[in-house]
């Protein structure tokens, strides 16, 4: 316990040094996310009367809800291999359509170009079960605001800890952890929740690091300990402290007597039974024991039989000198000492996040955000604006008199203003001015503003979908769109690395914790839903020693063209131009319009469904007479004889298929032979 205590205090002095170094990019983070939110604050003086939020309409143009797909190839180019990085993309697509990764994304992209970059966290949520499987894959998206990575690091290759803070509930870390923190409180300097006072939540700090070649983690609320895991991806087994055994379910005293347990690793699992690979390789689950690359040896006794008959042979049991009974006659026999197979657990090696960066920025971790890019432009638009305020105060309307004139108003029966004068003479001396100021160098001020911020992000009128003049062509605007996406090449690639690297974490979660055998869906190439497994068996491998291991390596990268997944009318236009091209097949053929409905029923076209099983029937009644005539052929050759033509005079070929247009042929020239004709007409 003193020793928890005191690796506890460790952490947290090296926790609040890293977030001492990490405050200044934490307050631009929160500058950042003022300017989109249009904040009147400036910089020196007094606050904007009135602002022109282009920030916030620039970020919102290059917002992109498209989802990069897995692409997933093995590092080793053997047919299975092959085969297991296909089942690996499938799981992690239908992984995609569990998670909500559409609103994951949606703040994936806000953040990103708001604040500089975010992180994907990758979890175990162990709670998740169904009747055939326990947990699930959990993805949650931390803000640059939650994360602190170590000091002076900037790459999370490198690094060898980082942290988390966010606020949880007091009732959900006592269900999770078993902890009480209801002394505990808010974390007043990282929070940012308006109402720090809360008092059902708590601050809860979580520590990756790196210790040895394995991932542990420290996490705690105030000065509580909640968990202290020095290998946090390894199995675990509660044990009784006194004696060793294993704790069973709902089991709270062990059968010493002691009701203190512990934690263990668990770094194999024994097998009960054979286990059969998708390949129909077997895993047995008794293996030979080996000490240091040594077979070991074992004595068992052997049943004797008669060499004559056959029949086993029995000895006498002797007790006192006085036979009492037999026994099977036996001798001993060397045999290969056998035990339950260990399958090791497998490990991920690697911290549980991904994060994205916006752009490339020495010494940054999270990157230069789109905010501060265009903040000087934001700014100038700003004081501009004021100033125009300012101007719009002070024009008005005003009189003019002579000093000593006194006049005054005052209203008639309709409540109109009446001007009281003495004389006539007194109307000359009164005169209206108007004070009015030109704006025109504010207005021109704030145009420069926005076109340079456009300049800066690379946003032209045409990608935010406004009329554009300088594109008078539908090609032009394609160029002028490319070259935005151009400008955006980079900011892509960094979003792909992110994905690509949350996709191995989901694959290594999945591989680590996935006991049971998940089944996914896919589409086959004759667009028909098939089911595909993912079993973590499939990817177990031995060495020339008898070790297993788990085939781990495959390289993880993004589907270029995912982003026309997401576009259903781009690839049902698409679709449309294959099938009228013949990529299909041929266009009138009853199995291409088949193939053509399917693959709208998988892009969710309307009625789709209908038409598949339309033309499902049109084909099957197709091949039903194509079937008919078939028999037909074949009766009218048998009955033929002697007399039929041959195939080759008939110029069927010998290749010639069933319900082919030559099969079709020969069948008319034998039936024309027999006087016949192919609706079984008598002959003339």
């Amino acid at each position: 316990m003193a020793e928890s205590k005191s690796e506890l205090q460790t952490w947290k002095a090296r926790y609040e040094s890293s977030r001492e170094a990490f405050a200044g990019e934490r307050e631009k983070c929160k500058q950042c996310q003022k300017q989109f939110d249009g904040t009147k604050e400036m910089p020196t003086g007094k606050p904007a009367t009135s602002i022109y939020n282009f920030t916030r309409e620039l970020i919102e143009s290059k917002i992109d809800s498209n989802i990069p797909l897995p692409s997933v190839k093995p590092r080793h180019g053997s047919e299975r291999s092959r085969a297991l990085a296909d089942i690996i993309e499938v799981a992690i697509r239908n992984e995609l359509d569990r998670l909500p990764m559409e609103e994951i994304n949606d703040l994936d992209e806000r953040l990103t170009r708001i604040m500089g970059g975010d992180v994907f966290l990758t979890e175990w949520d162990n709670s998740q079960k169904t009747h055939s499987s326990v947990g699930e894959i959990a993805t949650r998206l931390v803000t640059p605001l939650e994360f602190i990575p170590q000091e002076a690091v900037y790459d999370l290759e490198t690094m060898d800890f980082f942290f988390l803070s966010f606020e949880e509930s007091k009732t959900r870390i006592k269900a999770k952890y078993g902890k009480d923190v209801t002394q505990e409180s808010i974390d007043v300097t990282t929070s940012q929740l308006e109402d720090t006072n809360a008092e059902e939540l708590v601050t809860q700090v979580v520590c990756f690091y790196k210790e040895k070649g394995q991932v542990g983690s420290i996490s705690w609320a105030g000065d509580t300990l909640l968990y202290n895991e020095r290998n946090y991806f390894v199995r675990k087994d509660k044990v009784c402290t006194n004696c060793g055994k294993t704790q069973a379910v709902g089991e709270t005293e062990c059968i010493c007597g002691s009701t203190e347990w512990e934690k263990r690793d668990r770094d194999f699992e024994k097998l009960r039974k054979d286990v059969k690979k998708s390949n129909g390789e077997i895993i047995p689950c008794m293996s030979p024991v080996f000490v240091d690359g040594i077979l070991q040896m074992e004595e068992v006794p052997e049943p004797q039989f008669d060499p004559e008959t056959g029949k086993p042979l029995f000895e006498n049991i002797l007790e006192n000198g006085l036979v009492v009974g037999e026994k099977r006659a036996t001798k001993p026999k060397l045999r290969p000492k056998m035990e339950p197979t260990k399958i090791p657990y497998y490990t991920p090696k690697d911290f549980p996040i991904s994060v994205r960066r916006n752009t490339s920025v020495f010494q940054h971790f999270f990157r230069e955000s789109d905010c501060a890019v265009i903040a000087e432009q934001q700014i100038q638009a700003n004081k501009a604006l004021t100033k125009i305020d300012r101007k719009i105060v002070k024009t008005s309307d005003f009189f003019t008199k002579p000093r000593d004139l006194n006049f005054k108003f005052s209203n008639d029966a309709d409540g109109a203003d009446v001007l009281n004068l003495d004389t006539p003479d007194q109307m000359h001396m009164i005169q209206a001015m108007s004070l009015k100021f030109d704006m025109s160098h504010e207005f021109a001020v704030i145009q420069t503003a926005y076109y340079q911020a456009k300049s800066l992000l690379g946003v032209s009128d045409t990608f935010q979908g406004k009329a554009d003049p300088t594109a008078t062509s539908g090609k032009a605007k394609e160029i002028q769109v490319a070259r935005a996406i151009g400008i955006e090449r980079s900011k892509r690639v960094m979003k792909h690395a992110a994905y690509a690297r949350m996709y191995r974490n989901m694959f290594w979660f999945l591989l680590a914790f996935a006991d049971e055998p998940r089944t996914y869906k896919d589409i086959d190439h004759n667009g028909e839903q098939v089911e595909k497994v993912f079993n973590r068996y499939d990817f177990l491998e031995q060495d020339a020693y008898g070790n297993w291991y788990y085939n781990d390596e495959f390289t993880f990268s993004v589907d270029e063209a995912g982003a026309m997944y997401g576009d259903k009318s781009f690839l049902l236009h698409d679709v449309r131009t294959d099938f009228s091209m013949g990529a299909f097949g041929n266009p009138t053929e009853p199995e291409t319009i088949l193939l053509y409905w399917k693959e709208k029923e998988a892009l969710s076209y309307p009625n789709a469904k209908r038409n598949v099983k339309i033309w499902e029937e049109k084909v099957q009644e197709m091949r039903k007479q194509q079937e008919m005539q078939a028999q037909m052929a074949n009766s009218a050759m048998q009955a033929g004889g002697a007399n039929m033509p041959t195939a080759a005079q008939n110029g069927g070929g010998a290749g010639a298929v069933p319900g082919s247009p030559q099969a079709q042929m020969a069948t008319e020239r034998v039936l024309a032979s027999l006087g016949q004709s192919e609706k079984g007409n008598p002959p003339h």
